[in-house]
């Protein structure tokens, strides 16, 4: 006769057997996804063979070994690609395929790391302000700019940044100033709310002041800034400060299980929920702003992803971590592709509704199949 131990492994057995199948899936949407990604030419151009777009990366790993080991440039490594035709553009959509798995997966994280902090599964790093600023900054950009705003690499970091850093620390003086001795998390809202609001009234004001050149250029940087030059060094630097951010996160995995209690709980198994709090708001909301650089306005998906991922993992930090990595991931890329199947003259859909409406369905269907998660 089973005893309720051997119940408890058994169901643990399971459940650990349905997780390396979900793992599985996933992982193979992902290959799935990317690959397509790379052969499709969008917006009715068709695609490329697979062993064509296979040769070009090959020929793309090839060139970058020369460029490291003997110093060569892509102008005078043109040997390494001659018989590929279509390697400039199979490099191109490599390339931003990477960036935008990236941002995705920042993006996933940052509302993983946010609503852990909150305990709420309807809080999204958004609320502080810091997609406001960053659409304030691209704003400032192209008015200063124009159309050499595609050309910056260190200009465009230093006003996203820049602004995101004052909107923060406003933010953070805000929740210290109302709270006294400890930083009120709830006022920190409210004042992000604030600037968040008024930070919108400024930008849809000269949006309505705009010349259409002006506005045409700004939708589109705003909207599609994944295809800005240098996306290599981009995406490094995406890289680079996603992981400084997300490493104290990693460490902290099982003290994030420990903040889903009542504050008194987790003080009283070591855990400074306070702290740790102030710190997930920080970092998702830099986390954001990273994603938000190179991706455009695609906030939504932040909300989304961590609600599917604990509806097909659980609750468990460890688990929510990796799973909204590659959610986020694969979201984005399925994201783009539609995208570039959608033709219309001289209007591209922007991937923020894209991933709306991709993500919105796959929520409801969710909570009405079982509301899990949270408890």
């Amino acid at each position: 006769m089973p005893t309720g131990l051997e119940e408890i492994r058994a169901l643990r057995r399971e459940d650990k057997r349905e997780h390396r199948r979900l793992w599985l899936v996933l992982w193979a949407l992902v290959a799935a996804a990317l690959a397509f990604d790379v052969c499709f030419r969008g917006w009715g151009y068709g695609f490329v063979s697979p062993l064509e777009a296979a040769k070009s990366l090959i020929a793309l790993v090839r060139v970058e070994f020369a460029a490291i080991t003997q110093g060569y440039v892509y102008t005078s490594s043109s040997e390494l690609t001659t018989g590929l035709k279509y390697y400039a553009e199979t490099v191109m959509r490599f390339r931003t395929a990477l960036l935008l798995m990236a941002g995705g997966a920042v993006l996933a994280l940052s509302g993983t790391v946010y609503q852990a902090s909150m305990r709420n599964p309807m809080a999204v790093p958004t609320m502080l302000g810091v997609s406001s600023g960053v659409n304030l900054a691209q704003l400032l950009l192209v008015l200063i700019y124009g159309t050499s705003v595609y050309s910056l690499t260190t200009t465009r970091y230093l006003y996203n940044y820049g602004i995101a850093a004052a909107i923060l620390l406003i933010v953070l003086l805000g929740g210290k100033l109302a709270g006294g001795k400890h930083a009120s998390v709830a006022d920190m809202l409210i004042v992000g709310t604030v600037i968040n609001r008024m930070i919108n009234t400024v930008v849809n004001y000269v949006r309505t002041e705009m010349d259409t050149e002006t506005l045409v250029l700004f939708q589109e940087y705003s909207e599609n800034s994944y295809n800005i030059y240098n996306q290599f060094s981009n995406l490094a630097i995406m890289c680079a400060v996603s992981l400084a951010l997300l490493l104290p996160v990693y460490l902290m995995r099982f003290s994030y299980n420990a903040i889903s209690f009542e504050d008194g709980d987790a003080s009283a198994m070591g855990v400074r929920p306070g702290a740790m709090r102030v710190y997930g708001l920080v970092a998702g909301a830099l986390l954001t702003t990273t994603a938000m650089i190179h991706c455009g306005n695609v906030g939504m998906l932040a909300l989304m992803v961590p609600h599917l991922c604990r509806y097909l993992f659980g609750a468990d930090f460890r688990k929510l971590f990796w799973s909204s990595a590659v959610c986020g991931a694969l979201l984005m890329l399925l994201s783009e592709i539609i995208q570039r199947m959608i033709v219309f003259e001289e209007y591209e859909v922007p991937i923020g509704s894209i991933i709306s409406l991709l993500t919105v369905p796959v929520l409801i269907w969710a909570m009405l199949r079982q509301r899990r998660g949270w408890e």
